[in-house]
């Protein structure tokens, strides 16, 4: 039975599927909030139910609903939004942990904004995981907002990972989209869509989560994957995005792109190096901050092993580019992702 607190001022809202690992740390950093917090976690249909039988015993305050069948994590964060006891609501993911003092922020930022019908968080400089490519991942992430602290901005998508909303504003719109092909850019689909109806989304860098990362070879195949469904957005989208899918971004990958072309080049025609060279500081330039970011966070040898990783993820975003492009050409990706209709959310009939 669970021990669900009286009056919770939000409702943490969290999809998992084999995720008892990742759920224990998230869980635990939650912990200390927990007299405010109504916390909802959707079991996507793991295989074994019992893998999370632990976790609830030691948080019974927590409820966990269970998916009657795999529906990916769209449907589990609507399941969750249907579910909630509270208006305001934290989408977290399952391989996070919120940062001290996030919740302290959410609640202020709507006691100063009680107009604001969402705003975004981020992700913090450090990742869950140890390892080379996590703390790239995380450095990168934060470079991107590293202008935006201390005060309230403005973009046009949402993160899954770290994100408040008003339950009425989510239902209204009729949550995540279930239908896509794949669950890539769910998230950026559904900001679109609150970007359209609402207008700019807030965005504060001090609603933090920490992140576990996961391999740059599995990184590298989302990426791919992504900018291909993303480009099925492009007329929801509006042109690129405030934060990290940036035309400074795509720059920065087609440079890199081209720096290694041309190196490769350079065994057959020599001059060809100079040409690399020459893309090579254009990448760098353009991608200073990042990298200055990571002389002074991790030291010279991190920085070198950084702009080669970057280099390295450049090329499957543009190789997911040139396969959407050419899909599109001859019909194959030329979709624009539908809004679904209210009775996605508000259906009923799972078994908890």
């Amino acid at each position: 039975m669970n021990d669900q607190l009286p009056n919770p001022l939000l409702s943490v809202i969290v999809p998992a599927y084999n995720r008892a690992d990742d759920l224990a740390t998230l869980l635990g950093s939650l912990e200390s909030q927990r007299h405010r917090l109504d916390i909802v976690v959707v079991d996507d249909c793991s295989p074994n139910p019992a893998v999370y039988n632990e976790l609830k015993t030691r948080h019974p305050h927590v409820r966990f609903i269970r998916q009657a069948t795999n529906r990916g994590p769209a449907a589990a964060r609507n399941r969750g939004a249907r579910e909630a006891n509270c208006e305001l609501i934290f989408f977290m993911d399952s391989d996070t942990a919120v940062v001290e003092g996030t919740i302290d922020t959410i609640l202020r930022v709507y006691r100063e904004h009680p107009n604001f019908v969402v705003c975004c968080g981020t992700c913090d400089k450090r990742p869950i995981n140890d390892g080379l490519f996590a703390h790239y991942k995380a450095l990168l992430e934060a470079s991107w907002i590293d202008d935006r602290r201390g005060r309230i901005t403005y973009i046009r998508h949402v993160g899954s990972r770290a994100f408040t909303i008003k339950r009425t504003v989510m239902l209204e719109l009729g949550g995540f989209n279930e239908t896509l092909p794949t669950p890539d850019v769910e998230d950026y689909e559904f900001g679109y869509r609150l970007h359209q109806a609402h207008g700019p989304i807030p965005f504060c860098a001090e609603i933090q989560v920490r992140h576990r990362y996961d391999t740059l070879w599995t990184q590298a195949r989302l990426y791919f994957r992504r900018v291909i469904m993303w480009w099925g957005l492009r007329d929801m989208s509006k042109g690129a995005d405030a934060v990290g899918s940036t035309s400074k971004e795509a720059a920065v990958a087609v440079v890199s792109s081209l720096a290694t072309v041309s190196l490769a080049a350079g065994l057959l025609v020599p001059l060809m190096w100079w040409v690399a060279l020459s893309l090579a500081a254009a990448a760098i330039v353009l991608n200073h901050r990042f990298l200055a970011s990571c002389l002074r966070e991790r030291g010279p040898l991190f920085a070198v092993a950084a702009f080669c990783i970057h280099t390295f993820l450049s090329w499957f975003i543009c190789g997911g580019a040139g396969v959407a492009v050419v899909r599109s050409s001859i019909g194959k990706i030329g979709w624009s992702a539908p809004r679904p209709p209210k009775s996605q959310v508000l259906e009923t009939g799972d078994v908890v």
